[in-house]
């Protein structure tokens, strides 16, 4: 089977890499930490720091797809390229695009990245793989926060930072556990086993299991619109938000149609696809 033809305006990169990263076609690096629940491809990692590596396009898997939104965008870029990656963990597709502009429209084509994570480990890692790869994280907006409806504050899992399924908890549970934190406010011991659980996850390549403990905790959360004011233009909104996504686009239908260019979203259920597509035809002109 060919590769898409997107790929090919790429090369493949060759070259060196520590032995703690992984690396992929564009030449972007990846801690190992990061990638326990998703294991890398089995032709990028590396063990040695004299030894160079060849690499290929990415396998056919649900990533392709999300190779293929980045580097159209990225080509179709008008003098400048700005991403938004919502729910970002360690920011990778943020790291692909910005490697991607300059190979195709030369090393000196601006580009402007947007990244909103809540988990507190996870916004760290998405700083430091910026850092990794040559990026400061400084000229850019990484944001520690949820994305949701509207601006304030919510619930969300936080901990466990190799599990990558963290998401917001609903009024009803964030009300319920509002109350249980009431009745426990002088019994921790009990409290703590109502606002926390243990999980364990599954590498769906290897199969290796790895049991964790995650919680409830109140974080920032600000709207699509919000994130989208100061912007007149967004090639590119990559979102994997767990659950929220028909309630995050909806709320922005208006600034979307008016500001950004092309969307790629994880969806989390039949559902939610079907209230986005309706929403989607619903404001079209």
């Amino acid at each position: 089977m060919n590769h898409h033809e997107v790929f090919l305006s790429f090369k493949c990169y060759s070259g060196k890499c520590n032995s703690g990263f992984v690396i992929n076609f564009l030449g972007a690096v990846t801690r190992r930490e990061y990638l326990y629940c998703f294991s890398a491809d089995k032709s990028i990692p590396l063990s040695s720091k004299e030894e160079v590596m060849y690499t290929e396009y990415p396998a056919y898997s649900e990533g392709y797809f999300e190779w293929i939104s980045i580097l159209q965008s990225v080509i179709q870029a008008k003098n400048k390229f700005t991403m938004f990656e919502l729910g970002a963990g360690f920011g990778p597709h943020l790291v692909n695009a910005c490697i991607a502009a300059p190979c195709y429209h030369g090393k000196h084509f601006p580009y402007n990245l947007v990244g909103v994570e809540a988990e507190p480990t996870h916004f760290e890692w998405m700083k430091q793989n910026f850092i990794d790869n040559n990026i400061d994280p400084t000229k850019h907006q990484l944001i520690n926060a949820a994305v949701f409806e509207k601006d304030g504050s919510i619930y969300f899992q936080v901990g466990f930072p190799t599990y990558y399924g963290n998401q917001i908890i609903y009024r009803a549970l964030n009300f319920r556990n509002f109350i249980k934190e009431a009745l426990f406010f002088f019994m921790p011991h009990r409290r703590n086993r109502i606002v926390s659980r243990e999980i364990t996850v599954t590498d769906y390549l290897t199969g290796k299991k790895e049991t964790g403990i995650i919680r409830n905790e109140k974080v920032k959360v600000l709207s699509l619109s919000t994130l989208l004011r100061p912007f007149d233009y967004v090639d590119l909104i990559h979102a994997d938000i767990q659950g929220a996504e028909a309630r995050v686009f909806k709320s922005a239908q208006r600034d979307i149609h008016k500001k950004v260019k092309r969307i790629h979203i994880g969806t989390h259920g039949s559902q939610i696809e079907d209230e986005l597509r309706l929403g989607s035809s619903c404001c079209r002109h």
